[in-house]
């Protein structure tokens, strides 16, 4: 616990790109549920939502569409927000949301996704979109080819040995149709490969 209240504290005072100079509050770091334990499932998406980047550092909170659908989503998954890992590839808000004008903190965020991986040692790692798939999938992936075939690495991989599901964005899975109903499944997927062992 002391190695992960010290990679907290970091995360909070980072100023390694501009971005630190336009957030609202802190950066947020990885957020894991009361009920999230080493093993569990993981949800990355490629940036910290508007209402989380404030003083309270709290994710996925608040009345935004896509937030209530999310949690929804892993309620019908057999999941709660309180049984995951919240992560961020980008921990502070992009000026307009346009996280891919700011390569810098992909860059530098990245260095705080590793460390944070390999002290929350998910078992699954749920990619929410195309900037976080091609962390893992590299940048001629795609969702759509990608989504609802997990991907296993090994300890010499540079993000680790661990699962990875692609999937959809939030915002786009919320919109409904096919990629509601792909989402959830992914979702469902992650929770199973974690049930039955297989990570």
């Amino acid at each position: 616990m002391e190695q992960i209240a010290d990679l907290t504290q970091r995360v909070h005072e980072c100023r390694l790109c501009p971005l630190a100079e336009s957030r609202s509050g802190v950066a947020v770091p990885s957020m894991p549920g009361t009920n999230y334990r080493p093993g569990g499932v993981a949800l990355l998406a490629d940036m910290v939502q508007a209402d989380a980047d404030a003083a309270s550092g709290t994710p996925y909170a608040g009345g935004r569409a896509d937030v209530r659908f999310l949690h929804q989503s892993l309620l019908t998954a057999g999941l709660e927000v309180k049984d995951v890992l919240l992560m961020f590839r980008v921990r502070c808000k992009p000026p307009r949301g346009r996280v891919n004008d700011y390569p810098e903190a992909l860059y530098n965020c990245d260095t705080w996704t590793r460390e944070e991986l390999d002290s929350y040692a998910p078992g699954v790692v749920v990619l929410m979109g195309q900037t976080v798939l091609e962390t893992v999938y590299g940048k001629e992936a795609s969702v759509g080819k990608t989504r609802g075939k997990p991907r296993h690495t090994g300890a010499r991989f540079e993000w680790g040995a661990r699962t990875w599901v692609p999937t959809y964005h939030l915002y786009a899975a919320s919109k409904g149709g096919r990629p509601e109903a792909q989402f959830i499944n992914d979702l469902k997927l992650a929770k199973g490969l974690v049930q039955d062992g297989s990570v």
